[in-house]
């Protein structure tokens, strides 16, 4: 493979980023620093930079809704560990550029998505705790809830609450799971499945599949036998990247590497290969993309800048890598496009 590095943006504690698609195409790259700070959007076709917001930041998650290109993110998700005031706002844009609205307080709400629930479109949330005295605190452990988004999204939602008890969520991804949509998000408790039910109102499955800590996981057939495996950094902000398959109803390693503050997973198929993307934010601080050949697990580095998160495509001519990259300039992130060819 074939890789280059494209820097559209440097700034204090990059953290989140999202990738606004339309027609099938990346129209605007979002940035937004974790701290005290800003949010910055890309023209995807030009190059040109804008600002969303200039503060408050603190944001974890950013997240398209529909083909319009509005999305939705939390701001003030600090002091780190912490956020009892977190915020869910709606962005849009307009003439006079981006328009932020308050939608709803939900305290630690820490990783999200709007995913399509029989043709309604459905917030998926994970809160980092249900309440906290203070950072340190860990006695309330977090919820998944979800909401179905009302006709106008800047709206407050109804949540209801599928699941308690998962503590220091930090992992969410959705993705499928042998064929079945699902979103899986990790916690101490282990790695959960969020089945994606056929409707809205109908029960929500969430099933604990590796009672395991985990930072982060996701599914990929690496071995490109039909049957999904799954990836996981194990422990929080860890220190191992493990690939399970499925054996006989249990899930048994197939494959670990040691890595130092594991952050950053995703599996699928790229370049007409199941492959497997992992970064971490010490060390060597790569982002690599482990590939199975002849019968083996083979490594690709990427780039190394000590990734916090990243969205991946593809298109005709090339894959890409849309990474905020934490660590490029110790405190000073870039948003970097990896472009991937054979």
């Amino acid at each position: 493979m074939n890789v280059t590095k494209q820097v559209f943006a440097e700034f204090e504690k990059l953290y989140g980023q999202c990738v606004i698609m339309k027609d099938g195409k990346p129209s605007k790259y979002f940035a937004a620093a974790e701290a005290q700070g800003s949010c910055i959007a890309i023209d995807a076709v030009d190059g040109t930079n804008e600002t969303v917001w200039d503060g408050p930041g603190g944001t974890m998650t950013l997240c398209q809704i529909g083909d319009n290109g509005d999305f939705y993110a939390n701001e003030q998700f600090f002091p780190i560990f912490h956020g009892p005031e977190c915020m869910l706002v709606h962005g849009t844009h307009t003439e006079a550029g981006y328009v932020i609205t308050p939608v709803q307080t939900i305290p630690y709400l820490h990783r999200f998505d709007v995913v399509n629930v029989g043709g309604e479109q459905v917030f998926v949330g994970a809160t980092l705790a249900k309440w906290k005295e203070n950072k340190d605190d860990w006695s309330q452990p977090g919820e998944i809830m979800v909401g179905k988004l009302n006709a106008d999204p800047r709206q407050p939602m109804e949540l209801k609450i599928i699941r308690k008890g998962i503590t220091k969520n930090h992992g969410f991804v959705t993705t499928t799971l042998n064929g079945k949509p699902t979103i899986m998000i990790t916690g101490i408790e282990g790695i959960f499945a969020v089945t994606l039910p056929e409707k809205f109102e109908d029960e929500w499955d969430v099933t604990c599949l590796i009672p395991t800590e985990t930072s982060e996981a996701c599914t990929v057939d690496i071995d490109g036998d039909g049957q999904d495996e799954i990836a996981m950094i194990e422990g929080f902000h860890g220190h191992r990247l493990v690939i399970y398959k499925e054996v006989e109803g249990q899930w048994t390693e197939m494959f670990s590497k040691d890595i130092q503050f594991g952050h950053g997973l995703w599996g699928g198929k790229l370049l007409g290969k199941d492959r497997l993307i992992a970064g971490w934010r010490q060390g060597t601080q790569e982002l690599t993309c482990f590939t199975q050949e002849n019968g083996s697990i083979q490594e690709f580095v990427l780039g190394a800048g000590g990734t916090s998160q990243f969205t991946v495509w593809e298109d005709e001519t090339a894959a890409y890598v849309l990474s905020a990259d934490r660590q490029a300039k110790g405190q000073i992130g870039q948003l970097a496009l990896y472009t991937i060819t054979q």
